[in-house]
C-alpha cells in the first residue's frame, strides 16, 4: 500500500471517529424513540412510509394531522423509503436514526468522491473531506440545513440532499468531459430530487450556467441529464409542481444580513478560498469554476429571494460548502509546490489541525445529540406521556385535539411532542409537522390560539387571536374533533363546568376530555351554502373562519344547483336548509368514505381535507370552506375515495416512457 493511500485512511479515520465522538453508537443504536426539536415528528412520517410501500405505494392520503394530508406530495420520500428498508433489518428506532445522520456521515465521503470525479490528485480529495467539518459543526444557525445543528433540528433530509449534491458537481463534471456515466448522474439526480428541493435549485442554475462554458455537444449531454431525471421521477415531481399552488406558505421573510456571509467557523477559510478562485480562474481550471459558480449562485439567491416558499437563508450551505472547496484547492496547489520528504504528512498535521479548531468552537451540538437520540423514553414525564397515548389509544374512534404548550419540551423532551399521538396512537390529532402540505393547517393555528394558553402561530402575516371557547367550540366541532387534551390551568378552569366538554381521564398535569357532540366526518349543514369562485380561496376560508359566519362556501367556478353565488364573504345571507328528516350512515377509512343515505340533491359536509385527488362514486363532490368538502347525492349508496387524477396518471406515463428510453438511451444514440 502506497503512503498517499496510508494518509487517506488515517484521516478518514480521523474524521470518523471525531463524528462518532459526538454522534456516539450507543445512543445511535439504543432502541428508543428520537425525539426533539422537530426531529420526533418525523417518526409519524417513517410509519406512514413503511404503510405505503405495504401497499406498492410512495404517497397516499394520511388522517394524522390536519385533517387529512397528502403524505409525501409535497415532501421528500427518499430517505423515509430507505429507512424502510432498513427497518427490515433492525428497529424502527434505530432505523430511523440511521437514516438522520447519513447526511453527517456522508459529507466528507461525497467530498472525497466528488473530488476524486473530477481528477484531483492527492491531496486534494482527503482535503475536501476534512474541510466540510468546520461546516458540519458550524453552530450560528440551526434551521439552516446541511450542519449538524439543523440536522438535529429535523432537516436531515436536507443534509442528506446536500451531500449528494455535492457528490453530484463531480460526477455532473466528469460525465460532461468523457461522455460517460449519464445513467449514474440521471439517477443520483433523481434521488437529490426526492430528498429535498433546495440543493436541485442551486444545482439547476449552478449547472446549467456552467455549461455555458462548454461547446454544443457537452451542453446537451449536462441538460439531458436534468430532463432524463425530471422525467424518470416525473410521478412525483410533476404532481409536485402542478398542485403547488394547494400549498401553504410560511411566507419566510428574507433575511439578508451580511454578516451571514461570514460565520465563525467559516471566516478563517474565507481569505483562502478567494486566494483558491483567483488561482483557479488564473489556472483556466473549469473544475473550481464550477465551485466559484456554485457559491456565486448561492449568494444571489440568498440576496434576491423574495418573501415566500422558501427562506433565503436556506440557500447559504452552499455557499459555506463553496467556500471550503475553494480554500481546498488554494491549500492543495501550496502542496503541490513542496519539494522534501516528508511532504505527505502535512495533510495529517493540517487535518489535525483542523479538528482542534473545529472540537474549540463546538458548543450545544455534544448536549442537543444527547437529548434526541436517548429518546422520549429518558425524558422526565416519559412515564405520563405513555400512560396518556396508551389510554387515548383505548378509546373508540375519533380525532384528538391538543393545547400547544411550550412547557412540553422540558416534559416530553420537544414542544411538539403531542403531533406524536397519530404515531403512538390509532388517532389522528390536527397539529402536525409539513405544514407546507396540510391545506387546512392555516386555520388550524387560528383554532389553537383560540384553546391554548401558549400558541405557535408560525404563518408570517397570519393573526392569531387569543383565548375564545366559544369560537374554539365550534371550530373544534367544525374539524369533527371528539377529544381535547388540556393542559394548563387557564385552559382546564375555563372548560372544566362547561357542559360541552366530559372530563374523561386526569393523567398528572394532562385531562382529557370528550367533546359531547356527535362524532361525524359527514353531517349535514346548518344553512344552505353560497357559491365563490376558487381564486383566492385561501384568503376568503381566513376571512370566513375569523368571521362569525356558519354558512359554508362551495368554491366553484360554475354555478352548483340552486346555491346562491356571492363574491364576497360579507355578502352571505343565512338560508335554512330542509333535510326532510334525511338519514345518513357512514362508514369511515382513512381514504375511503362510504354512504347510505336518503338526501339525495341536499348538500353534506365532509369533515376531511380537500385535495384533488378525491373522487366520488354515486354523487357531486366540491372543495369547501375552510378546506374542507361538501358533497351533494345522487345515489343512495355514495363512496367518496383517494384515487388518481389525470395528472397522476400522465406523470407516470411519462415517467415508464423515460424509463424505457433510459434502458435503451446507447441504442438511441442519445449521448454520442
Amino acid at each position: 500500500m502506497d503512503r498517499e493511500k496510508i494518509v487517506n485512511i488515517v484521516i478518514f479515520l480521523l474524521i470518523f471517529i471525531f463524528i462518532l465522538s459526538y454522534f456516539k453508537p450507543s445512543l445511535i443504536f439504543s432502541d428508543t424513540t428520537l425525539n426533539g426539536g422537530d426531529s420526533g415528528s418525523h417518526n409519524y412520517l417513517l410509519q406512514i412510509m413503511q404503510e405505503n410501500l405495504a401497499k406498492g405505494k410512495i404517497t397516499s392520503w394520511s388522517d394524522g394531522w390536519y385533517a387529512g394530508f397528502p403524505s409525501f406530495r409535497f415532501y421528500f420520500p427518499f430517505l423515509y423509503i430507505l429507512g424502510a428498508l432498513l427497518s427490515l433489518m433492525f428497529s424502527f428506532n434505530v432505523s430511523f436514526k440511521i437514516i438522520t445522520i447519513l447526511g453527517s456521515f456522508l459529507l466528507p465521503i461525497c467530498a472525497y468522491y466528488s473530488f476524486r470525479l473530477m481528477r484531483f490528485k492527492f491531496p486534494y480529495p482527503i482535503l475536501a473531506s476534512v474541510f466540510t467539518l468546520p461546516f458540519l459543526f458550524l453552530e450560528n444557525n440551526s434551521m439552516y440545513g446541511g450542519n449538524i445543528p439543523s440536522t438535529l433540528a429535523g432537516e436531515f433530509t436536507y443534509s442528506f440532499s446536500l451531500a449528494l449534491g455535492l457528490l453530484f458537481i463531480g460526477l455532473f463534471y466528469n460525465g460532461i468531459r468523457t461522455k460517460k456515466h449519464f445513467i449514474y448522474s440521471v439517477l443520483l439526480l433523481c434521488a437529490i430530487v426526492l430528498s429535498h428541493v433546495i440543493p436541485v435549485i442551486v444545482l439547476t442554475f449552478s449547472c446549467l450556467l456552467f455549461l455555458t462554458l462548454f461547446r454544443k455537444e457537452e451542453f446537451r449531454y449536462g441538460f439531458l441529464v436534468f430532463v432524463f431525471a425530471f422525467l424518470l421521477i416525473g410521478f412525483w415531481t410533476i404532481p409536485f409542481l402542478f398542485y403547488a399552488g394547494l400549498t401553504t406558505s410560511l411566507n419566510f421573510i428574507p433575511d439578508t444580513s451580511l454578516s451571514l456571509l461570514t460565520p465563525e467557523n467559516i471566516l478563517f477559510l474565507l481569505p483562502i478560498a478567494i486566494l483558491g478562485l483567483i488561482a483557479g480562474i488564473r489556472n483556466n481550471d473549469k473544475r473550481i469554476i464550477l465551485f466559484g459558480i456554485f457559491s456565486f449562485v448561492s449568494v444571489l439567491l440568498f440576496l434576491f429571494m423574495s418573501k415566500g416558499h422558501v427562506w433565503n437563508v436556506r440557500f447559504l450551505p452552499f455557499y459555506y460548502l463553496g467556500v471550503s472547496m475553494l480554500a481546498v484547492y488554494f491549500i492543495g496547489n501550496l502542496y503541490e509546490r513542496f519539494n522534501f520528504k516528508l511532504k505527505y504528512l502535512i495533510p495529517i498535521l493540517l487535518s489535525i489541525l483542523v479538528l482542534g479548531l473545529v472540537n474549540v468552537n463546538v458548543g450545544f451540538v455534544d448536549d442537543w445529540i444527547k437529548w434526541n437520540y436517548s429518546g422520549f423514553e429518558d425524558k422526565k414525564d416519559w412515564d405520563v406521556f405513555d400512560e396518556m397515548n396508551l389510554y387515548l389509544d383505548d378509546l373508540e374512534k375519533g380525532r384528538v385535539f391538543h393545547e400547544y404548550s411550550k412547557s412540553h419540551n422540558d416534559h416530553f423532551g420537544t414542544p411538539r411532542a403531542f403531533e406524536l399521538i397519530p404515531f403512538f396512537t390509532n388517532k389522528g390529532t390536527m397539529e402536525g409537522l409539513l405544514i407546507e402540505s396540510g391545506i387546512n393547517s392555516i386555520y388550524h393555528f387560528v383554532l389553537q390560539s383560540e384553546v391554548s394558553k401558549d400558541k405557535t402561530c408560525p404563518i408570517a402575516g397570519l393573526r392569531c387571536g387569543g383565548i375564545d371557547i366559544e369560537k374554539g367550540f365550534e371550530h373544534l366541532e367544525l374539524f369533527n374533533i371528539k377529544y381535547f387534551v388540556v393542559t394548563s390551568d387557564e385552559i382546564k378552569s375555563l372548560i372544566g363546568n362547561d357542559s360541552r366538554f366530559t372530563l374523561l381521564k386526569e393523567i398528572d398535569f394532562i385531562k382529557i376530555y370528550e367533546l359531547n357532540r356527535e362524532n361525524k366526518y359527514v353531517d349535514y349543514l346548518e344553512f344552505e351554502p353560497v357559491v365563490m369562485g376558487k381564486e383566492n380561496f385561501r384568503q376568503k376560508s381566513l376571512e370566513w373562519f375569523k368571521s362569525n359566519e356558519t354558512t359554508e362556501i362551495i368554491y366553484s367556478n360554475d354555478d352548483v344547483l340552486y346555491f346562491e353565488r356571492v363574491d364576497s364573504v360579507r355578502k352571505i345571507k343565512e338560508k335554512e336548509i330542509d333535510y326532510n328528516n334525511c338519514f345518513i350512515d357512514e362508514e369511515y377509512n382513512v381514504d375511503n368514505i362510504k354512504l347510505k343515505t336518503n338526501c339525495i340533491g341536499k348538500p353534506l359536509l365532509v369533515k376531511v381535507s380537500y385535495f384533488p385527488n378525491w373522487k366520488v362514486n354515486g354523487g357531486k363532490l366540491f372543495a369547501a370552506s375552510p378546506a374542507l368538502m361538501i358533497v351533494i347525492p345522487e345515489k343512495e349508496d355514495v363512496e367518496i375515495y383517494y384515487g388518481n387524477t389525470y395528472i397522476n396518471v400522465i406523470s407516470i406515463i411519462l415517467s415508464i416512457l423515460a424509463l424505457i428510453v433510459l434502458i435503451f438511451y446507447r441504442r438511441l444514440r442519445i449521448i454520442r
